[in-house]
């Protein structure tokens, strides 16, 4: 009896099973091959994209071509390019609308039965295309003109352009101490007192300290003093030139600043470069604009030496 028993059970257990009780599994459907990407043909010759959208490569010596391609009245075909179309001769005016703009082309029959054996020619910068325009359906509705040389033709410039500025900085700052050593040489260099009395205005101090001639460049020294509760952070540095009250703002004076922000209690140092007076009588006049602007102080009467 306990035999039967273990035998009935492991029976229900077999037949009433989750894996028993579920549906069989439905068959899946196969999978659709999908369509290859369309690769480039080769030189000369033409591959289609999808109905009625087809491409042409020229040849990869000169950039030429010549393809045939079907027309329809009324539809209209767009020829695209790499680069902006340059120049056009259009199929007869009589059968065929033709223009370009940038770097398309659109050729439109305009007759029910256009001239047969017509022909267009574009070109661009790089390519020199004929397009041979027959008659048949479907009509071709767009081209687009690939030129196999496009790849070499970028890594070219690629190449120039790093070549170009590999070590232009380095250039750059060897040229620029040439000119200041020359400038040395011939005018000397010379560090004196600014001679002007510092500015006080809403807990802020701007102090000329010195000018620094270095050849026929002047640099004015000043330094900033933030004794105030705030912060306070630099926002421009405007400059004026000319006699005492008649000074005209200099459009783009060139400072360098410690650092954009003064702390409270602390001291920043500021150079501006200084124009070459025209007269004897000539002061400068400097504002040091914050974000606050109430903060914003004046120095005048800079004498530039």
């Amino acid at each position: 009896m306990p035999f039967i028993r273990r035998t009935l059970v492991l029976f229900l257990v077999l037949v009433l099973s989750p894996q028993a009780l579920a549906a069989p599994p439905a068959r899946a459907a196969a999978p659709q091959p999908s369509a290859p990407p369309a690769q480039p043909p080769e030189p000369g010759t033409c591959s289609t994209i999808q109905p009625q959208v087809k491409q042409c490569a020229v040849s990869a010596i000169g950039g030429v071509g010549t393809f045939g391609v079907i027309v329809a009245p009324p539809t209209g075909l767009v020829v695209a390019f790499d680069d902006a179309v340059t120049g056009m001769q259009p199929p007869p005016s009589s059968s065929y609308r033709a223009s370009f703009s940038g770097t398309t082309a659109t050729v439109v029959p305009i007759v029910r039965t256009p001239i047969p054996g017509a022909t267009v020619h574009f070109d661009t910068a790089t390519v020199h295309v004929t397009l041979k325009l027959r008659l048949g359906t479907p009509p071709d509705t767009q081209l687009l003109i690939v030129d196999p040389r496009k790849g070499l033709r970028d890594e070219e410039v690629e190449r120039r352009v790093k070549e170009a500025v590999d070590g232009l900085e380095d250039r750059a700052n060897q040229r620029a101490d040439e000119l200041l050593v020359s400038d040395i040489a011939s005018s000397g260099v010379d560090l004196v007192d600014a001679d002007v009395a510092p500015s006080r205005h809403d807990q802020v101090v701007l102090r000329a300290q010195k000018i620094a001639r270095i050849g026929n460049r002047r640099v004015l020294l000043l330094s900033i003093m933030n004794r105030s509760a705030d912060e306070l952070e630099v926002k421009s540095v405007r400059a004026w030139l000319g006699p005492a009250g008649a000074e005209r703002e200099l459009p783009r004076p060139t400072y360098r600043l410690r650092a954009k922000t003064v702390p409270v209690n602390e001291e920043m140092a500021v150079a501006v470069s200084l124009p070459k007076p025209l007269a004897s009588s000539d002061r400068l006049r400097l504002r040091i604009e914050f974000t606050d602007p109430e903060r914003s102080v004046e120095l005048a009467g800079i004498r530039v030496r």
